[in-house]
């Protein structure tokens, strides 16, 4: 089961005026809800089989191809993670539980 706050509460039903207010021996808002900065942050490259001019697609970027090599289907900067690109989501790392009261 995952871990709630003193009330029973998970991070699904937080907003930002609850962060820090009600944590305990098992939950640290700042550390587990992505509203209180805290969760598990990942970036997904976004290029969709798109290649740059040199047919090399995010997978195989690394930062010093950023911008290089850009043409009109790819924007390192838009779509690789390595270039700051791409879309990134945060996950709660409360596991989504909550208590019964």
């Amino acid at each position: 089961l995952g871990a709630t706050d003193s009330l029973g509460t998970s991070c699904s039903a937080y907003d930002s005026t609850l962060c820090g207010l009600y944590d305990d021996a098992d939950f640290t808002s700042a550390d587990m809800c992505c509203i209180c900065s805290g969760g598990a942050i990942t970036c997904n490259d976004t290029d969709l089989g798109a290649t740059d001019s040199l047919g090399t697609s995010c997978s195989a970027y690394d930062s010093t191809l950023c911008g290089l090599y850009d043409d009109a289907d790819f924007t390192s900067a838009d779509m690789c993670c390595i270039c700051s690109g791409g879309a990134i989501t945060c996950n709660d790392t409360d596991l989504g539980a909550t208590d019964s009261l």
